[in-house]
Formats: C-alpha cells, structure tokens, sequence
C-alpha cells in the first residue's frame, strides 16, 4: 500500500520582525557580501498579529530564532534553535514546529534558514516577549536570551539617524527595514553561546505566505 503524503495546508503569518546579528550596521547579507566577521550568528524573533495554518489561527502568538553559520548563510553547515511561545496550544504549536523546521513549504525564510543548517533543535516552549513600540524594541527568550535596539546616532552631533534597507523587488526576510544599533545580541542557552554588542539590529514589518 503507498504511503499517504502529508499535505501541507495554506498559511500565513503578518506582525513585526526583530533582528539582531553580528555584523556591522546595515548586514552584508543585504548586499549579497560576505558577513562582516565572515561567519553570521544572530537572534530574531516575530511577533504574529494575524495568522492561520489551514484553519488554525497562529495570531497573538510570537516565535524566534537564534543561529550560527560559519561562514555566509547560502555555504550552510549552520546551527538553528526554534524556539515557540509557550502559550500555543498543541496545534498552534505543531504548526508553528512545521513551518519554521521548512516542513510546510516555501513562504518566508524558514524553509531556506532550515536548509541551510546541518543541525536543527528544537522546537522549545519559552516565553517569548517582543517590544516593538517606542525607540527601543526589544526580544526576549526564556531568560537565557535577548536582543535590544536603539537608534544609531550620528558620531559628531549625536542626533538620532533613521536609516532603512529598501529591497524593492522583495526581500526574503523582509522589504523594508529600520537599520538600528543591536546594544544587545546573545544567547546563552547550549548549543549556541555568544554574545555581539553593538551591532547590526532591524525592525521590519513582515508578510509571508506559503506558496502556491
């Protein structure tokens, strides 16, 4: 008898993205250059206000990421943790689990940050706070995990400087981007260790769909 084949159901996910990562202001990655250190680590985490894989609503839920390449993303070999809102419910969270392992098909970056780690962990319930109001948006995992922005300020006059990346053909992460100073950027929770002051920080909006 042939085996049934899972089918993966439509789905979506729209809310606010916070990014902190190593590399200088701005990330290569946005370039398509090599990562400023030559390796790319980072966490982010999205804050989903509206949802839905098939007819299971995944809105008011947050989810992040913390990874590690040793070199560019697309070389691969890097690590990922998954880590899901501890207030999902067990199909909330199963279909969370399926689309950011890159089981549920193309629509955002899970499918490729998945692809490109020869180690996936995960997915952990934790609580999952995102703040993207006001000047200083923050991410929250657990206690073991955060990532805190500021404005970048102009060096002679301290002025606040608002900067953005514009993809205008579509970026697969996000299109529009405020380009912010990541104060803080780590994680200590194994495998991953590390911790990046001072670096590059994004806050985008996000829509992502799976494909059709």
């Amino acid at each position: 008898m042939a085996r049934a084949v899972r089918r993966n159901p439509a789905w979506h996910l729209k809310g606010e993205h916070l990014v902190g990562c190593n590399c200088d202001w701005g990330c290569p990655c946005n370039f398509n250059a090599r990562p400023t250190m030559g390796f790319c680590a980072g966490v982010w985490g999205w804050r989903i206000d509206e949802g839905k894989f098939g007819n299971v609503s995944l809105a008011g839920l947050s989810i992040a990421q913390a990874a590690k390449w040793p070199g560019a993303i697309h070389e691969g070999g890097g690590i990922l943790s998954n880590f899901i809102d501890d207030r999902a419910t067990r199909s909330q969270r199963d279909a969370l689990a399926r689309i950011m392992a890159g089981q549920a098909g193309m629509g955002g970056p899970f499918a490729i940050f998945a692809s490109t780690c020869a180690k996936l962990h995960g997915p952990e319930s934790h609580p999952i706070r995102i703040q993207t109001g006001g000047e200083r948006p923050s991410l929250e995992i657990g206690n073991f995990a955060r990532t805190a922005c500021e404005p970048i300020r102009n060096p002679v006059t301290n002025e606040k400087s608002a900067i953005q990346v514009v993809h205008p053909t579509g970026g697969f992460i996000f299109n529009s981007g405020d380009i912010l100073n990541a104060v803080e950027c780590r994680i200590s929770h194994a495998p991953l260790i590390f911790t990046f002051p001072q670096k590059n920080g994004v806050l985008a909006s996000y829509h992502y769909q799976s494909a059709s």
